[in-house]
């Protein structure tokens, strides 16, 4: 539902640092005397709190006792010999790695890391330490060592996705890089030089990329994402794409709305049921290239298929279906269609109660809008047909026919009382 809060912490509870920081005053009190290091001990074998925090102390605390991981050695190659004696000094590939190089910006959603030296670390914990010193200045004191002990994890805003009607969530800025990277890498795919390692490293990045982003994506749902709304994308998309072929800028909405059907059909295209439907088709052509081999007696076209080949088709074909056409439906499908059609009560609605009558049957309830049925009535005993006039039904024999034989003779059926 729209606005509705999933995970999480409930509200009025604490978060980790509100926690670190009043286990702090408490722990803390009256330790004046104790250096930073038995502080930091005490914080760690402290059973009020939680396991993950006093472990995430002691990493950022004691790096060297909980790391386990030695110094790397250094290179041969930077150690030169002259004379008898060893100097040792940076070597060329030192040297050039020194060199100024271009830092990637961090993301503007980012937090800036918490740093803090040593000497500052200290001081901290001596104020939080010190009982005498003011509750205000112990708990300000306290907050900046939680901070810095359980850092804030950069949390990328792009990443905040928004569910549309289809059940596919996704943001603007995604989308859009999505877009950008799918169209460089089509367009170095189709570069006459794309054997060249610079184009195929690049490659090879861009496509890394799209599979990362592809990863953190989610299939739209089936059941809301159909063969319509398949079809309005493909129709919007190449609208688009005449556009962009033509030279017309696309408005701000619609390069979002490109960017996000795009997307969402890419996805949906490489998701697990088309992924199924593709492995399914493979194993068909594998195994119809086996029959043919076996039936034209040359074994040696396509090797049969193995015993977990045969289930995963045989589970494919039950769990995925060929689609709804009359070329390619299944056969009992197809006949129970054509058992359906030569069904008598096909163009029948039911009755009042849901079954299934004949017309004059007894047992079939009358509904209030159908006329009561009566099984006998009054039928004329007479019918007079003249040519050319409407019949007429009488119980009385008429004494007025024409006696003139050139006249229209009328004709007088007796109706039978059996009817």
């Amino acid at each position: 539902m729209p606005g509705e809060r999933r995970g999480g912490r409930t509200r009025t509870t604490p978060n980790r640092r509100s926690i670190l920081a009043d286990r702090m005053m408490v722990v803390l009190s009256g330790c004046a005397m104790a250096s930073p290091k038995e502080c930091l001990s005490k914080l760690v074998n402290d059973a009020e709190l939680p396991a993950d925090i006093r472990i995430t102390i002691a990493q950022k605390a004691f790096p060297d006792r909980t790391g386990g991981v030695r110094p790397p050695r250094r290179a041969n190659s930077e150690i030169r010999t002259k004379g008898s004696t060893q100097r040792r000094g940076p070597s060329r590939s030192a040297l050039r790695a020194r060199e100024p190089r271009a830092l990637e910006a961090l993301s503007a959603a980012s937090p800036p890391l918490q740093t803090m030296s040593q000497a500052a670390r200290d001081v901290l914990l001596n104020i939080v330490s010190d009982a005498s010193a003011s509750a205000k200045a112990r708990r300000k004191g306290a907050a900046k060592l939680a901070a810095y002990l359980l850092p804030k994890k950069p949390v990328d805003k792009r990443w905040r996705f928004t569910e549309d009607a289809c059940g596919f969530a996704i943001s603007g800025a995604i989308a859009r890089e999505y877009r950008a990277l799918d169209f460089e890498l089509r367009d170095l795919k189709r570069n006459p030089n794309r054997d060249f390692p610079e184009i195929t490293q690049r490659i090879r990045e861009l496509q890394a990329r799209i599979d990362k982003i592809h990863l953190r994506l989610q299939c739209p749902c089936p059941a809301l994402y159909n063969n319509e709304q398949i079809s309005e994308d493909l129709i919007r998309l190449a609208e688009a794409a005449r556009k962009r072929e033509a030279g017309i800028a696309l408005r701000p909405e619609e390069d979002a709305e490109e960017a996000h059907r795009k997307a969402r059909l890419d996805c949906y295209v490489r998701g697990p049921e088309q992924a199924a439907r593709h492995y399914r088709q493979d194993l068909e052509g594998a195994d119809l290239r086996f029959r043919k081999g076996r039936f034209f007696k040359d074994e040696m076209v396509a090797p049969p298929l193995s015993r977990r080949q045969r289930n995963d088709l045989w589970l494919l074909r039950w769990l995925f279906p060929p689609l709804d056409s009359q070329s390619r439906r299944d056969p009992r499908a197809q006949a129970d269609a054509n058992m359906a059609i030569r069904h008598p009560f096909r163009d029948e609605e039911p009755a009042v109660d849901g079954n299934f009558y004949p017309q004059d049957s007894k047992l079939r309830p009358a509904s209030a809008d159908e006329p009561e049925f009566e099984e006998f009535a009054d039928v004329p005993k007479y019918c007079i047909y003249k040519p050319g006039r409407p019949p007429i039904f009488t119980n009385e024999l008429p004494t007025d026919l024409p006696n003139d034989k050139s006249a229209l003779t009328s004709i007088l059926v007796p109706i039978p009382r059996s009817f």
